[in-house]
């Protein structure tokens, strides 16, 4: 939109001639009537910037008559259909179509945007690749956002140049080798007492919430590249343990060198779950040291011959055979009991499975394993299996 007209001197003398000459910043035009324009149509100042003139008024418009507001070479474009977006720099928002309510600030800022909106940007060169996204706030000196190439929404950025496919996400911090953040101060959290549980940190920098867990419980380290969690006090904060017994006798289950793997079927506590009292198999949750306990009542159906011998061995995917508990008859012994009892303390990483085996080289397979319902009989014949971890 041009301005045209005559600029009179109004000074005294009776003069009154035209002036010929307007100086400018740079250059000058000369003329009777003369021009003046926003050159709009090369959006040479912003799409929404231009003089408009009518009778002896001309007017200076930096917002178009769907609010948005461009200002800046090339800044804008002619396309732009949305409304109330604001985009300050050159390039600025240049492409964008049905998208509104973006606040653009900076050289290059939303040059890919088409019709995401809601975007606020401050930085060169901000949000540069981004497409489609909508509610994203990006502060940065340079280069902010810039992973971010196409639909990405509802992300704070400062500093930081995003991930690929973010979304909902916070990034404080450029994480990017050779110009990485490598300390972080924040005030107001020294010496301030709020009420709020412990937030742990990957090895990324990302931030998640451990909870508060129950009274009594203490936040325990599960080791390397294990979150710590909540655990019982004492005994190196285990959460895992369990006591498992058979509760009724296991007939004729080994001898003659047969290997039996012996199933406690039932337990007084399972904490963790990590015992199947089905299989007999116990299965370490986490990584860590572990202490178990067993005690066999083997008992012969008929006769002990002099010099039997009664082997109870745990059998791990740790380790195979780490206890060899050892018991013999010294004479021919008939329907008479012996007891096998250890105990053993192993390390363990998570998935590693313990178990029970017995054998018997007694030369008929007649040899039990005596089972029974818990009682507060001191001398109740229940065989029994039991573990717990220790700590890391």
């Amino acid at each position: 939109m041009s301005q045209s007209g005559s600029l009179r001197n109004g000074g005294g003398g009776g003069g009154g001639g035209v002036i010929q000459t307007i100086a400018g910043d740079i250059g000058s035009i000369t003329g009777a009537n003369v021009t003046i324009y926003a050159n709009n149509a090369a959006n040479n100042s912003g799409s929404s910037v231009k003089f408009v003139n009518s009778g002896t008024i001309s007017t200076l418009n930096l917002s178009d008559s769907n609010r948005n507001t461009t200002l800046g070479f090339g800044a804008g474009s002619a396309t732009l259909t949305g409304t109330g977006s604001v985009a300050v720099g050159a390039f600025a928002l240049n492409v964008a179509g049905n998208s509104s309510l973006n606040v653009a600030v900076g050289y290059g800022t939303l040059t890919s945007l088409t019709t995401g909106s809601s975007n606020c940007c401050l930085g060169s060169q901000s949000g540069t690749f981004l497409l489609t996204g909508n509610d994203n706030v990006i502060i940065s000196g340079n280069f902010g956002g810039n992973q971010y190439v196409a639909a990405e929404s509802n992300n704070i950025l400062i500093s930081s140049r995003g991930v690929v496919g973010d979304n909902n996400t916070i990034r404080i911090g450029n994480a990017v080798m050779g110009s990485a953040h490598t300390s972080a101060f924040l005030a107001g959290v020294t010496g301030v007492t709020a009420v709020g549980s412990p937030v742990a940190i990957s090895s990324t920098g990302q931030l998640s919430n451990l909870g508060f867990g129950t009274a009594t419980q203490v936040l325990t380290s599960n080791g390397p590249g294990v979150s710590p969690t909540w655990q019982a006090a004492g005994g190196g904060g285990s959460t895992t343990g369990f006591s498992a017994y058979a509760s009724s006798t296991l007939s004729n289950v080994t001898g003659n060198n047969v290997i039996y793997d012996v199933i406690f079927d039932s337990t007084t506590r399972n904490d963790g779950s990590a015992y199947n009292p089905a299989t007999g198999v116990f299965t370490a949750p986490s990584n860590g040291l572990y202490s178990f306990n067993t005690i066999l009542f083997l008992q012969s159906g008929s006769t002990f011959s002099a010099g039997s011998e009664l082997l109870v061995s745990s059998l791990g995917s740790v380790y195979s055979q780490i206890l060899c508990l050892y018991g013999a008859a010294a004479s021919a012994q008939s329907n008479a009991a012996i007891i096998v009892a250890g105990s053993w303390i192993v390390q363990m990483t998570a998935g590693d499975t313990m178990q029970v085996q017995a054998f018997s080289n007694s030369a008929l397979q007649d040899v039990s394993i005596s089972g029974a319902a818990r009682s507060p009989n001191a001398l109740s014949a229940a065989s029994t299996f039991s573990g717990f971890k220790i700590g890391t």
